[in-house]
C-alpha cells in the first residue's frame, strides 16, 4: 500500500511539473482582444481612479478591486498588467494603471477575455510600445544571469510547484546591490519582497517564463528603498491569483 501510494505521488507530481510548463505555450490559444466598447469603457472606468506614480505592492486590495481586465476584476486576475505597470515604473517609464491594461487588452492580453488573467506573450507585444524591448528568458538561470544592478524583469511562475491548483502568476523584480526586490509577489506586502538571492524570491514557486529589460531609469536609482531590510519569512500564501 505504501509503495503504490508513493507511485501515485510521483505520477501526480510528474503531471504537475508537464502542465505547468506547458502553461506559457498553451496561454496564447486562449488569448484574444478584448472588443473596443468594452475596453473604451473599463478605461473610462479605471481612468476615474487611476493609480500613477507610485507602485502596486499587493493586487488584493479594494483599491485593486475597483479596476476591471477584460471582464474580470484586477484583484482576481490583473497580475499581469501590474507587473507591467511596477515594471514600467522602475524603468522610468511609468504609466498610468489604466493605460496599462487598456494596452493588455489591445493586445491580446486576456485569456478568456481576462477570466483566466494574463496571456505571457502579450507582454513582449505590450513592452515596446513604451519604449522597452524585452529578452525572453526560458530558465530562472538565463534571468538571473541577465540582470545587472538596478535592471528590472517581469516573471512568471506556478504559485506552487507541488499544487496545480494554486494558480499562476506574474509579478516584477529589480535587482540592486546586494538583494533582489520583488513586487506584488506576495499578498500583504507593503513594501517590496526583499531577498539576497534570486533563488529565494521564487521560494515553492516554479518558474514558467520571464523577460529581462536592461534599463535602469530613474525610479531604479531612486534611494527609498535602499534602507529596507529583507523582507520577514513570506506569507503562507501568495498573492491571491487563481489563474495566469
Amino acid at each position: 500500500m505504501k509503495q503504490e501510494t508513493n507511485i501515485r505521488r510521483a505520477f501526480l507530481r510528474k503531471i504537475n511539473e508537464i502542465v505547468q510548463k506547458c502553461l506559457p505555450a498553451l496561454l496564447p490559444l486562449c488569448s484574444w482582444r478584448i472588443a473596443k466598447p468594452l475596453s473604451q469603457e473599463n478605461f473610462a472606468q479605471n481612468s476615474a481612479h487611476d493609480i500613477a506614480g507610485r507602485f502596486i505592492f499587493d493586487q488584493n486590495t479594494p483599491e485593486i478591486h475597483a479596476f476591471r481586465f477584460g471582464k474580470n476584476r484586477a484583484d482576481a486576475a490583473g497580475c499581469g498588467p501590474i507587473a507591467v505597470y511596477n515594471a514600467l515604473l522602475l524603468t522610468g517609464k511609468g504609466v498610468g494603471f489604466s493605460e496599462v491594461i487598456r494596452r493588455m487588452e489591445q493586445k491580446g492580453g486576456t485569456v478568456r477575455g481576462g477570466v483566466w488573467g494574463a496571456n505571457p506573450a502579450a507582454i513582449a507585444r505590450v513592452l515596446p510600445l513604451f519604449g522597452i524591448q524585452p529578452r525572453h528568458c526560458k530558465t530562472p538561470e538565463q534571468l538571473a544571469s541577465a540582470l545587472e544592478n538596478g535592471d528590472t524583469a517581469i516573471m512568471m511562475i506556478w504559485n506552487d510547484k507541488n499544487d496545480l491548483r494554486r494558480g499562476a502568476h506574474f509579478f516584477t523584480v529589480q535587482k540592486t546591490a546586494g538583494c533582489y526586490r520583488a513586487y506584488n509577489r506576495f499578498s500583504g506586502q507593503k513594501t517590496p519582497f526583499t531577498r539576497a538571492h534570486f533563488s529565494e524570491i521564487l521560494a515553492n514557486a516554479r518558474y514558467l517564463s520571464g523577460y529581462a529589460l536592461s534599463f535602469a531609469g530613474p525610479a531604479a536609482a531612486s534611494p527609498v528603498f535602499s534602507a529596507i531590510p529583507p523582507s520577514p519569512t513570506p506569507p503562507s500564501s501568495p498573492a491571491k491569483e487563481t489563474r495566469a
